[in-house]
């Protein structure tokens, strides 16, 4: 993490319905958010057996997402690993909070119902870039 300091709460955001640890930059400028995360689900409440895999990267305080990416990948069992492998370039505000999570959804909403569980070969780098 280069130039980044991680606030040290676990605050609750209510538009998702799930717990952060944020990240705030000291300058600000262009940050690159390199994630390498392998996740497991639980299975869809509604049965459907497909979920939408992603990352989600948010402002605290902005209700809208300023990053995301998601891909949708059938939903086989609680032991199936889905690897999210993905890389955001950012423009992030000195002393504003942001947050990051492995974010799921099916239908048209992402919503935290159905809970991601990250393993420990997970990596996330944050680096200032010019």
């Amino acid at each position: 993490y280069d130039d980044i300091n991680w606030v040290n709460t676990f605050d609750f955001d209510p538009q998702y319905g799930l717990g952060y640890r944020s990240i705030m930059p000291n300058s600000t400028q262009r940050y690159k958010l390199e994630f390498d995360i392998d996740c497991k689900f639980n299975e869809p409440e509604d049965g459907s057996g497909q979920l939408k895999y992603g990352i989600m990267v948010t402002r605290v305080g902005i209700p809208t997402p300023d990053a995301e990416w998601l891909i949708d990948i059938p939903w086989v069992s609680d032991e199936t690993v889905v690897n999210l492998s993905h890389t955001f370039d950012m423009d992030l505000i000195a002393g504003e909070e942001y947050y990051f999570y492995v974010a799921e959804g099916y239908a048209v909403q992402p919503i935290a119902d159905v809970t991601g569980y990250q393993e420990i070969s997970s990596t996330v780098k944050i680096y200032g870039i010019q």
